[in-house]
């Protein structure tokens, strides 16, 4: 009796600590989103009304309700470059579809049309990495030259495809442009006609640790450099590559 008794009171602690944490989690979105856009600069595409608390607020809205499905697309102006972020996510018949992307429009086509990606992305690991963690994602090289690259450390974890190798080669010997790719915990990085775009669907790249999980704010300004960083790799590659 005493177990049962035990039991039903932990059972009723579980629930109610459960709820008091969701309860601070969504009362802290707002503050939390207003402080990220407002030092990034990201606002939301589609809304009428351009005050920061309009903006945090929907982004709060939307992420509260996250569960059921949600899509956001951010833009900011990165020293002059339009730099979109494209999250989103929905329940699909086998589990959790998600997106994640950053995108840099790109006024007139470039010299230089490439992709390049984490090999894990590519190689046979990739298969047996899914099966172990439940996950799959789709990818594929979209340019039909495979460059083997000058560079041993690039070549040793990156693959890269392009229309034409020596041009490619050429843009990766970008002074700066090594550097920050390597920075990267996951690179998919694809320079089309129209634009240059950098594709993280499980967000590796924001993985920001288990210090920050259950403080939306801090998680949300531990985000902040990874935009920056990604927003300046975009920047980059476009210039190396017009």
């Amino acid at each position: 009796m005493i177990q049962i008794v035990f039991f039903l009171a932990f059972a009723a602690f579980a629930v109610f600590y459960g709820m008091s944490m969701k309860r601070k989690r969504s009362a802290g979105l707002g503050p939390a989103f207003h402080r990220f856009l407002e030092r990034t600069g990201y606002r939301y595409l589609g809304l009428p009304d351009p005050s920061l608390a309009t903006h945090a607020a929907h982004g709060a809205t939307v992420m509260a309700n996250m569960t059921k499905g949600y899509q956001l697309e951010m833009v900011r102006d990165f020293h002059g470059a339009p730099i979109h972020n494209h999250q989103g996510g929905q329940s699909t018949r086998d589990g959790w579809s998600s997106t994640f992307w950053w995108r840099l429009p790109l006024a007139a086509p470039p010299r230089v049309l490439l992709q390049v990606a984490d090999r894990s992305l590519a190689g046979v690991g990739k298969v047996v990495k899914e099966a172990m963690s439940n996950t799959s994602r789709t990818w594929a090289p979209i340019y039909p030259v495979k460059v083997v690259l000058a560079d041993p450390e690039l070549e040793r974890r990156l693959v890269c495809f392009a229309q034409d190798a020596d041009a490619a080669q050429r843009v990766l010997a970008t002074p700066g442009l090594k550097e920050r790719l390597l920075a990267c915990t996951e690179v998919d990085l694809t320079v089309t006609r129209d634009a240059v775009t950098f594709s993280d669907p499980f967000a590796k790249n924001l993985n920001i640790g288990r210090s920050a999980l259950g403080d939306v704010g801090k998680m949300m300004e531990m985000q902040i450099p990874v935009h920056d960083r990604i927003a300046d790799l975009l920047v980059v590659t476009a210039r190396a590559t017009a």
